[in-house]
């Protein structure tokens, strides 16, 4: 095929590239965790009811919180290929027009 094993190793400079591309969709996944993790236990000290209630309303922040989700991964895939291009202006460019079109 003619790739060399040296495209494969990881070097610090591509980490670097690759945690600044994938972290905003990260946090928010993580955070979206945190906060189910320490809302469920509080609500079992007041009722069973409750943990049902928050399971409801959780999903329905699911449906607001999955497309921001999916919509910073996917345009991970536009900075990743502009910054491959070496085409730092367009990097620089596309954060702003992405969230507000």
């Amino acid at each position: 095929m003619g790739l060399p094993v040296s495209n494969f190793l990881l070097s610090v400079d591509r980490i670097e590239q690759t945690a600044a591309i994938g972290a905003p969709a990260t946090i928010i996944s993580i955070l979206f965790a945190v906060a189910f993790m320490l809302v469920v236990p509080g609500c079992r000290t007041i009722r069973d009811d409750s943990v049902a209630v928050v399971g409801i309303a959780v999903r329905l922040l699911t449906i607001g919180a999955l497309p921001i989700i999916g919509f910073c991964i996917g345009f991970q895939a536009v900075l990743g290929f502009s910054w491959g291009a070496q085409d730092f202006a367009r990097v620089a460019r596309r954060p702003r027009s992405s969230c507000f079109p």
